[in-house]
């Protein structure tokens, strides 16, 4: 007896055409969640410029604006490493370049933070004149608070090169603007507050958004695999 198979019934691979058209569909989803936390991240930084002007005396909000432009310094300094590192997560997915990235984003922030609050007081008497001398903590303030922001801006761009969303960091990002705002309508901060300000709100709102994650996956270090991800399990995927 001879059997003879009737044609396999396969599962058509998508057509080029289809593919295009899909991704196409989600392009304007992805880059409008994107522009918007980047956004947000940029009204992080500028919000306590804007209470500094409607709270502090005028000579007080114009140092405070001077002293924020420089510290602007750092976040220059660190977005080009951001964008040379996009192609390659968002190419391999590979948690190590995420790592890698992270570190020199933040060694170099770090580094501008020192320098700033080393050398700031002498460039602002310099550029703008002895009325404008500042303190040494004032501008580390400013470094602390430009540091958190460079690296919620790696973490928005890193996740969506590995991950293909930038949802949660968004929203982070909106909750510390909306922390900002309260703080600086309650409070009336003074000056070295308002510049520590985009810091402690990104801290405070991480560590809740890590903590909620936490409770509902199973702890801090699942959290951190989920977010980083090991080599080894990308490698298998």
């Amino acid at each position: 007896m001879v059997r003879i198979s009737g044609p396999k019934h396969t599962q058509a691979e998508p057509s080029e055409p289809s593919l295009r058209g899909d991704v196409g569909k989600g392009l304007p989803r992805d880059s409008l969640a994107g522009a918007l936390g980047s956004m947000a991240l940029w009204a992080v930084w500028a919000a306590p410029l804007v209470v500094a002007r409607h709270d502090l005396a005028t000579a007080d909000s114009g140092r405070f604006a001077a002293a924020q432009v420089l510290a602007s310094a750092v976040l220059f300094i660190v977005a080009p490493v951001t964008m040379a590192f996009f192609p390659t997560i968002s190419k391999h997915r590979d948690g190590n370049a995420v790592i890698v990235g992270m570190l020199i984003s933040a060694s170099l922030a770090l580094l501008g933070a020192a320098i700033l609050a080393l050398l700031g007081p002498v460039f602002m008497t310099h550029l703008y004149g002895a009325q404008f001398s500042t303190s040494r903590a004032l501008f580390l303030e400013f470094g602390l608070s430009a540091t958190s922001v460079a690296m919620a801006t790696f973490a928005l761009w890193a996740t969506r090169a590995r991950y293909g969303r930038t949802s949660r960091v968004t929203v982070i990002a909106l909750a510390a603007l909306a922390l900002e705002c309260a703080a600086g309508a309650v409070f009336h901060p003074g000056v070295g507050a308002l510049a520590a300000a985009p810091f402690g709100a990104l801290l405070v709102v991480t560590t809740l958004a890590v903590l909620v994650a936490a409770i509902r996956e199973g702890g801090v270090p699942a959290v951190a695999r989920r977010m980083i991800g090991a080599r080894a399990a990308s490698i298998d995927g």
